[in-house]
């Protein structure tokens, strides 16, 4: 990573952001005991899918096959390969996944530990601060069946109720 890209992926305000901003806008599609599941089709170019856990989040750029069951292994697959290191996560790219983003915060020192930062479209959605992202809760992505409008209006519906 150079041009300023590392510290960007360090900022707590971009980690906060994909963790924080970012899942009140996009589609839950599961919860997990490890981490929520988020899927968002930008209206402005990208797809995105976002993973947030306890101290983790990851970016990728879609959720592929029809079977939240697989997503769940991959999600396993990085927060391990996260806790033996801060390098790229490899264990789910196997499964189809291999993430854009993928930190951590340190518990005791607070630090965001970066193990993947790829730049691209998916930035945007971040970095242009005066480009208010709409609410999307019911997008279903491209691939899952359309029976699974059911779970994410029944996701969306404890959401609202939250």
């Amino acid at each position: 990573m150079s041009d300023g890209w590392d510290e960007l992926g360090r900022d707590p305000r971009f980690y906060e952001w994909w963790r924080g901003k970012f899942p009140d806008r996009a589609t839950l599609l599961e919860v997990f005991p490890e981490g929520a599941l988020y899927y968002y089709q930008s209206p402005y170019s990208c797809t995105v899918s976002v993973v947030v856990g306890g101290d983790f989040v990851f970016v990728d750029y879609l959720v592929p096959g029809d079977d939240p069951e697989r997503a769940r292994r991959a999600i396993l697959a990085w927060m391990a390969d996260l806790q033996r290191r801060t390098s790229a996560p490899e264990a789910a790219g196997e499964m189809g996944w291999s993430p854009v983003y993928a930190a951590r915060r340190d518990v005791a020192s607070g630090a965001v530990l970066v193990g993947t930062l790829r730049p691209g479209d998916w930035c945007g959605l971040c970095l242009n601060r005066d480009l208010e992202l709409p609410r999307c809760w019911d997008q279903l992505p491209v691939g899952w069946p359309e029976s699974y409008r059911k779970r994410i209006a029944e996701l969306a519906a404890t959401r609202m109720g939250a």
